[in-house]
């Protein structure tokens, strides 16, 4: 693909905003698998998406890093 410049024109083919989204959607899609993996958001059968027991050891520790990191205290 690259002998014929057929990947470059594939890339600009594809406008910006278009990109910008690819990359806000992935973002959040891996959000929403830490989120759930550290059981901030856990499943439910009415609404699929709930929050977890904020008062259990994993997403305190979650909770804690995220505010410690965005603070930086």
């Amino acid at each position: 693909m690259s002998l014929f410049k057929i990947r470059e024109w594939v890339i600009n083919a594809i406008p910006n905003s278009l990109k910008q989204g690819i990359v806000a959607g992935i973002g959040a899609f891996l959000a929403f698998i830490a989120l759930q993996s550290s059981g901030i958001i856990v499943g439910r059968d009415a609404t699929l998406v709930m929050l977890g027991d904020m008062t259990s050891f994993a997403p305190m520790m979650a909770a804690l890093g995220f505010f410690y990191y965005w603070f930086g205290l």
